[in-house]
């Protein structure tokens, strides 16, 4: 009898809520409903990532204690012409930076705008899960949205038809050829293909403090899910945080809530 009831109990709970939704839906209006989801969203971060790296550096800076003198190792894996880069250096001027771009006109700015630090090097590799030549498509030379991908946006009005071919080589490798054994500041901005960089740099990872990465329309793409980020992450010991406008949240527990394909960042701290 016991369960009988509580089942009648769970469908009568269902049915008083899709009642309220309806008639919330009723007296706001779907378009009304559809800003204040965006709103909240926004608030938490979800969909805050666009042009947003200083933001980013900011909360890096925060949950790493906030002092600017720390001699930090970072690397910038899917820099671009290196924006994030150089905010980050200007937070930590005594940060030794690596700066990895594959594209070949993101590459030439890259170089000229980290030219005057003197602790920051480039390289013109991709990194992913082995070592291997691929195909990286942009819209545009030298693109932010460049992608080992082919995405499919032109419902943004994007076309990726442009692509080349570029060098690819494991994060592990590098990094035992570079002589590197511990880092304290790993950002990932490789349109979704983050868990092919962690796949390749599991020891390396294990030695890191902090992991920041980007989640979006590009994981869509790549078939990746911010689950599968979560997992990982959380299972090397990190604890994970949403970069929203005011600093880091926690995000304490994975729910399907999260899978939120609009541009977010996001900070892995250790322990």
């Amino acid at each position: 009898m016991k369960r009988e009831w509580g089942r009648e109990w769970v469908h009568a709970r269902r049915g008083t809520r899709n009642y309220v939704g309806g008639q919330v839906i009723s007296v706001l209006g779907s378009p009304l409903l559809g800003g204040i989801e965006r709103a909240a969203q926004l608030g938490q971060g979800k969909g805050w990532g666009a042009g947003t790296v200083k933001d980013e550096c900011l909360a890096i800076s925060r949950l790493l204690g906030g002092a600017s003198s720390q001699k930090l190792v970072a690397l910038d894996i899917g820099a671009n012409v290196g924006k994030w880069s150089e905010a980050f250096i200007k937070i930590f001027p005594e940060t030794s930076l690596h700066a990895f771009e594959p594209s070949k006109h993101a590459y030439d700015e890259l170089v000229r705008r980290l030219s005057g630090y003197e602790k920051a090097r480039t390289h013109k590799i991709a990194l992913g899960r082995a070592a291997e030549e691929r195909a990286l498509y942009a819209d545009v030379p030298g693109s932010g949205l460049a992608s080992l991908t082919q995405r499919h946006i032109s419902h943004l009005g994007i076309e990726m038809k442009l692509s080349e071919m570029v060098t690819v080589e494991a994060l592990d490798v590098w990094a035992g050829e570079a002589g590197l054994t511990k880092v304290d500041v790993l950002k990932m901005d490789v349109e979704g293909h983050e868990l092919e960089v962690l796949a390749g740099g599991e020891r390396l990872i294990q030695s890191t403090r902090c992991v920041e990465f980007e989640f979006g329309g590009c994981n869509i793409d790549s078939g990746t899910y911010f689950r599968d980020l979560w997992r990982t992450l959380t299972g090397f010991g990190f604890k994970i945080f949403r970069i929203g406008p005011r600093g880091p949240l926690r995000v304490k527990n994975y729910s399907e809530r999260e899978e939120v394909f609009l541009t977010t960042n996001f900070i892995g701290i250790r322990g």
